[in-house]
């Protein structure tokens, strides 16, 4: 048995309002993240800092798609269907692209992203990895 206490994990979370009048809240998972790093990279698009909007769109695109909440392309779902979204804290409150881009760009001594008026831990929602999330509903 591994005596050592579980990690704090983290994930993103987001609330989304699409111009069919749907709205909800979605957690990103991995697996969203790593199809923003492999297709941002295909089609040589700026990194999360220097697009935080496109970023945004994406994972949240992908997320949408993984749980069969959205059908259509990435394409249709930036220029068309998702009329808005915003990064939630751990309130549930929003955090605009351009501050949280601000907290990522910045490191402190420790590594750590941060910006004066956000804090990048806010941004993410504590997940503890023996209770599974239920999809939004």
């Amino acid at each position: 048995m591994n005596d050592k206490a579980t990690p704090k994990l983290h994930h993103y979370k987001f609330a989304y309002e699409l111009a069919d009048g749907r709205t909800g809240t979605i957690d990103v998972k991995n697996a969203s993240l790593i199809a923003w790093d492999m297709t941002r990279g295909a089609r040589k698009w700026p990194d999360q800092q220097g697009a935080p909007n496109l970023w945004q769109t994406f994972v949240v695109w992908h997320a949408l798609t993984r749980i069969d909440e959205y059908a259509g392309k990435f394409e249709e779902f930036k220029d068309r269907d998702c009329d808005a979204i915003d990064m939630l804290n751990s309130e549930g409150e929003s955090i605009t692209a351009t501050a949280m881009a601000r907290a990522l760009a910045q490191t402190e001594e420790d590594g750590e992203p941060h910006a004066p008026d956000v804090n990048p831990e806010d941004a993410m929602v504590p997940v503890d990895p023996t209770r599974p999330v239920a999809a939004p509903s």
